[in-house]
């Protein structure tokens, strides 16, 4: 076929003819290793096929590793402590646009939604959580109530077919390594995974319980916990760890009898009495027994710093911010890399108006764990409060755009945090960014539909987008929840 093209060019083009052979000559060779090529690659391919097919289970070992890079560490946490999952954030009056608000208890806000009127809590993060309280959509301890996020993932665990020998192996060395470098949360996944396989290995079973109790994961550590006393039925630290499940898993009466069950036997368990303790503090001031087992704690031994913690919080929740020092301080001497007694040694200093004190405390936690999202909040609180008394407006941007990265951060960790979606949504509306500030300030509003301020900011947002309607309709309900409000009656009388 080349020679016939060959002989029709050459006899047309003479002068050209050996070049244009040669090129022919080029065009065919190519055409024919191209050929060759593509055939070649549906027989390694086939082959390819195979493999994988044989090396399945090592890249679903190595995939699970990977999945579970991403979450979020949960961190160490003291002895005794267990019910303090995460630091509080700062509160303080003040209008819509400076205004710091508390995050109400975690701890005693999943506990009263499940519950379900076995008893109720008025120490709700503090004296000035009563908004706050109302506003929490997450927290420690509304992760713990059903597993938070991660009660999904156990579901999609749950349908798995069990691993194999070899990927019981390698997840249960990756659940154990991060357990060992401090990032509990990210060791939950693997260790899922692993007990999809039935055991009677106390050390797993033990440390499964702690993966699970400290990453609020309550549900599962109620489980692993009934395995373990199954096999040591006189161990008091799973009897202990069983009273924490049941009490954050809204078994209050239950926690409350095993708990004092326990005590009578061995009055002088320090950890159960903090425990306790801790329970008694978040059902709040009305509890008979308010205050009591912490002070039996601490008089029993005075530098227990599990129950110095508590005590800590309990005097924060109070509103005494310097007992509230005093108590963190003292934690702090005894354990200097205790990082959520640094924030909330932060939170205290914040309310004594220390705030460069605060500052330092709240960066000292977060150098030793990164994670924790209201540390994240408190600190653009704190930013903001800054720019507040700014008078350069270029510092003042300067500020908000810190805090703004804050707020943010927060949200990446926990994109449920309603009062963080407030505060960027409240900035956004500042730059002039609507759209975005409406998807921010709904996602609060999500959280707490009586929240005035985020009523007057979806409100602002609307007018600024030429909606009128949409406007009136958000600051009409504001008016509806708060008819003295004078930022509603202000607008109101201006679209009147």
């Amino acid at each position: 076929m080349l020679d016939k093209i060959w002989k029709r060019i050459s006899g047309k083009r003479p002068k050209g003819a050996k070049l244009i052979k040669i090129v022919a000559i080029i065009s065919g060779v190519v055409w024919l290793s191209a050929i060759a090529i593509v055939f070649g690659l549906k027989g390694k391919s086939a082959k390819a096929d195979i493999h994988s097919r044989g090396g399945a289970k090592v890249a679903s070992v190595q995939g699970e590793a990977g999945a579970i890079d991403g979450d979020a560490a949960a961190g160490d946490q003291p002895p005794g402590a267990a019910f303090d999952q995460e630091a509080e954030p700062s509160s303080d009056e003040g209008d819509e646009d400076q205004s710091r608000t508390e995050v109400a208890d975690p701890r005693a806000k999943a506990l009263d939604n499940q519950a379900k009127g076995d008893a109720k809590s008025t120490a709700h993060g503090g004296v000035e959580g009563a908004e706050a309280e109302a506003r929490d959509g997450r927290g420690a301890g509304s992760q713990g109530i059903a597993g938070g996020a991660d009660e999904e993932e156990a579901e999609n665990v749950s349908a798995e077919l069990p691993p194999s020998p070899e990927e019981f192996a390698a997840l249960r060395q990756v659940a154990d390594l991060f357990v060992a470098t401090g990032d509990i949360k990210k060791a939950v996944t693997p260790m899922r995974r692993v007990l999809r396989v039935p055991t009677r290995d106390i050390a797993l079973l033990s440390t499964a319980t702690d993966v699970f109790l400290s990453t609020g994961n309550y549900r599962e550590g109620l489980g692993t916990a009934q395995q373990l006393l199954a096999l040591k039925p006189d161990d008091i630290r799973v009897k202990v760890q069983l009273v924490e499940a049941q009490y954050r898993l809204g078994k209050v009466e239950k926690a409350f009898a095993a708990a004092h069950a326990l005590l009578k036997d061995h009055p002088g368990e320090l950890t159960m009495l903090t425990t306790l303790g801790t329970m008694e503090v978040e059902m709040g001031p009305s509890h008979p027994d308010y205050g009591k087992s912490l002070k039996t704690a601490l008089k029993l031994k005075p530098d227990y710093a599990p129950a110095l913690y508590q005590q800590g919080r309990k005097a924060q929740l109070e509103g005494d911010y310097k007992d509230a020092e005093t108590a963190f301080r003292k934690v702090l001497r005894l354990e200097p890399q205790n990082a959520k007694a640094h924030g909330q040694l932060g939170m205290a200093l914040y309310h004594l108006g220390k705030e460069k004190d605060a500052e330092k405390e709240y960066r000292a936690e977060l150098a030793m764990n990164r994670e924790d999202y209201n540390t994240w909040y408190n600190l653009g609180e704190l930013q903001l409060s800054y720019a507040s008394r700014e008078m350069l407006p270029s510092v003042i941007q300067g500020l908000r755009t810190e805090a703004m990265e804050s707020f943010l951060k927060a949200l990446e960790l926990n994109p449920d945090l309603a009062q963080a979606h407030y505060r960027v949504g409240v900035l956004l509306n500042g730059n002039g960014q609507y759209k975005e500030a409406i998807r921010h300030l709904e996602a609060s509003l999500k959280a707490d539909s009586h929240h005035v301020p985020t009523l007057v900011q979806l409100s602002l947002a609307f007018e600024n987008l030429k909606q009128p309607e949409r406007a009136r309709a958000y600051l009409t309900k504001a008016y509806e929840l708060d008819p003295l409000n004078k930022v509603v009656l202000f607008k109101l009388k201006q679209w009147s």
